[in-house]
């Protein structure tokens, strides 16, 4: 029996510059991201290969037609340590 893809899987009809994980070159044939732990999270990180993201590791594959990296596509989207403000630790004695 096929099972049809829900409609949300769908390509969207607007311009949209997300990707799907599925065109990325640090997706494993495991389905894991092969560049997590450079992002923060765990080495077996599997994300959702249909979800639409804008990812800062992201590497197009050598079939896309875009081989923009992330950088370059969406240059706001990391920040340097330097820019990020941390809030000031507050004194816990009296």
């Amino acid at each position: 029996m096929l099972i049809e893809a829900p409609e949300t899987l769908a390509e969207p009809t607007y311009a949209d510059d997300r990707i799907r994980c599925l065109v990325c070159r640090n997706r494993e044939r495991s389905g894991e991201c092969s560049a997590a732990a450079s992002l923060g999270a765990t080495r077996t990180y599997r994300p959702d290969e249909f979800l639409l993201r804008r990812c800062e590791a992201f590497l197009p594959r050598a079939s896309e037609k875009d081989q923009r990296a992330a950088r370059v596509r969406w240059p706001n989207l990391t920040r340097s340590a330097d820019s990020i403000s941390l809030p000031t630790q507050r004194s816990t004695k009296p």
